[in-house]
C-alpha cells in the first residue's frame, strides 16, 4: 500500500508538472518537418472569422446531402482534420472517422471551401494549427 501511495504521489507531480509547463505542448510535424501545434496548446486560439455560429451557418449553407447517402437512409458524424496555416488558410484536410464514402467526401469539400480564419498565435505569432471538427449528416 505504502509503494502505491508514493508511486500516486509521483504520478500526480508529474501530471501537475506537465500541466503548468507550456513548454511542454502537443506539437505535431507535417511530411516537410514543420511544426503544427494542437489548437488547445496555443495561447490565442483560431477563430473562424465571425465566430463559431457564423462557421457553422456556413456548413450548413454549402453542405449538400448526398444522394445516395440519403437513398440508403446514412446519418452520422464526419470527423475532420485540418490545419489552418498561419495566414488563416485551411491546408491538410483529412477524414479522421467517415461513415460513407459520398457524406465523407462532401465534408472534406466543405471543409476545404472555408474562407480564411484568424490564425491561432503563440506569443503574438501566428502559428500552424491542427483543429478537428465534426460534421453531422442528418435525416431530420
Amino acid at each position: 500500500m505504502r509503494n502505491f501511495l508514493i508511486l500516486f504521489t509521483f504520478l500526480c507531480s508529474i501530471s501537475n508538472i506537465y500541466s503548468q509547463d507550456k513548454s511542454l505542448k502537443k506539437i505535431y510535424h507535417d511530411d516537410g518537418g514543420n511544426k503544427i501545434y494542437h489548437h488547445t496548446e496555443v495561447d490565442v486560439p483560431p477563430k473562424y472569422k465571425g465566430g463559431e455560429k457564423k462557421m457553422y451557418k456556413f456548413i450548413g449553407k454549402n453542405i449538400e446531402y448526398p444522394k445516395q447517402a440519403r437513398k440508403k437512409g446514412v446519418s452520422g458524424r464526419v470527423f475532420m482534420s485540418f490545419v489552418i496555416e498561419v495566414d488563416g488558410s485551411i491546408s491538410n484536410v483529412k477524414i479522421v472517422h467517415g461513415i460513407e464514402q459520398s457524406c465523407d467526401n462532401e465534408a472534406k469539400r466543405v471543409i476545404e471551401s472555408f474562407p480564411k480564419w484568424k490564425p491561432a498565435k503563440i506569443d503574438g505569432i501566428p502559428v500552424r494549427v491542427q483543429y478537428n471538427l465534426p460534421i453531422k449528416f442528418s435525416l431530420d
